[in-house]
């Protein structure tokens, strides 16, 4: 894990520690550059965290998963409970995270949010445009769609599998970025 107080990268510049609070992010995950990674908050191996994506732990930690991808313009906090993102994640762009559990292997489709004291199970689906406000009942294997969102179906065998390789062509992408992002003078 890289201490952003002490140790910093080319590629990364929105990173803060607030108070004692100072992220921990893995020398594999990768950020860009114009994320907001604040306070306390853990980003595990593999993970990418994309343009102007926000992580504020100022009030509660923030752990992702390895392997996830937090895509371009989310925003995840909390006003006390912790939040949770499991491995091999995929979190929509313009997606909301706040004070809740999303187990592995899930997708959270593009514009949704998931609020306070939600948990969303592994291998679960919420349909891009969803506001979930309730925790799942089953918790596991659902996909969930509406506003607010309730239970439609369970997810397929091939939607699961699905959920897998999306985050592995992200884990692929951010490995491009890591090796060859870089700004130009025009």
């Amino acid at each position: 894990m890289l201490n952003y107080q002490t140790e910093t990268t080319n590629s990364v510049f929105g990173v803060f520690a607030l108070g004692d609070f100072i992220p921990k992010i893995h020398e594999k995950a990768w950020i860009a550059p114009t994320a907001l990674i604040i306070g306390d908050v853990e980003i595990d191996e593999g993970a990418s965290i994309w343009f102007n994506a926000v992580l504020r732990g100022d009030r509660a930690s923030i752990y992702i998963g390895k392997y996830t991808n937090i895509q371009d313009g989310c925003v995840i906090h909390s006003d006390g409970t912790p939040v949770y993102v499991g491995d091999r994640v995929s979190v929509g762009h313009r997606a909301t995270l706040h004070g809740c559990s999303i187990g592995a292997r899930s997708l959270i489709g593009i514009n949704s949010d998931v609020f306070d004291r939600v948990s969303i199970g592994c291998d679960c689906i919420v349909s891009a445009g969803s506001l979930v406000t309730k925790s799942p009942t089953p918790s596991d294997g659902v996909v969930l769609r509406g506003v607010p969102a309730k239970f439609y179906r369970e997810t397929h065998p091939e939607e699961i599998e699905q959920n897998i390789i999306r985050s592995q062509r992200y884990a692929r992408t951010a490995q491009l970025y890591q090796r060859s992002f870089r700004k130009i003078e025009l």
